[in-house]
């Protein structure tokens, strides 16, 4: 089964396309996290995340999660979700996509607490020493690539807690 997640932002819109089987290590496919830019109108910045998102490679992708908006936090980032599961609904309906609440990626694994700065860093260091690190060294060498690489691992994280039991 391949998982694809979307951690949702103008400037931060990342995602992780992963190989999940059942009793083996999560395979990392792809990852971006991608800026849309600064000072675009509406309807330019849905005509860019549009195409944005048809380029995208969904041979074998399954299952969709898109990060669960905090609605009144960021409007923009709430309506680009909607966009989003809209557009894979009505592009893909064979796909399953899911509006995955955030607090998964840290309760599956036991944290708690955690203010939001160390949630980042903790997200960060969870994928680099669980989930990539030594069993994937071209996937760290991947990451190293992104100046801001916790809406990445956030993805990850979707991901691997999904599967989690």
């Amino acid at each position: 089964m391949r998982i694809m997640a979307f951690d949702i932002g103008i400037h931060h819109f990342a995602w992780a396309k992963m190989r999940c089987l059942p009793g083996t290590p999560s395979a990392l496919l792809g990852m971006d996290c991608h800026d849309f830019g600064h000072g675009l109108k509406t309807v330019d910045l849905y005509h860019h995340l549009l195409e944005y998102l048809r380029s995208l490679d969904l041979e074998g992708v399954e299952t969709v999660l898109i990060e669960q908006q905090m609605n009144r936090m960021n409007i923009v980032a709430t309506k680009m979700a909607v966009f989003v599961h809209a557009f894979f609904i009505m592009s893909y309906p064979h796909l399953r996509v899911i509006e995955y609440p955030s607090y998964h990626k840290t309760k599956k694994f036991g944290v708690h607490g955690l203010s939001k700065p160390e949630r980042k860093k903790w997200s960060v260091q969870h994928v680099v020493d669980h989930v990539l690190g030594e069993k994937d060294p071209v996937g760290m060498d991947w990451l190293e690539q992104f100046p801001k690489k916790d809406d990445i691992c956030d993805c990850i994280l979707m991901i691997e807690s999904f599967r989690a039991p």
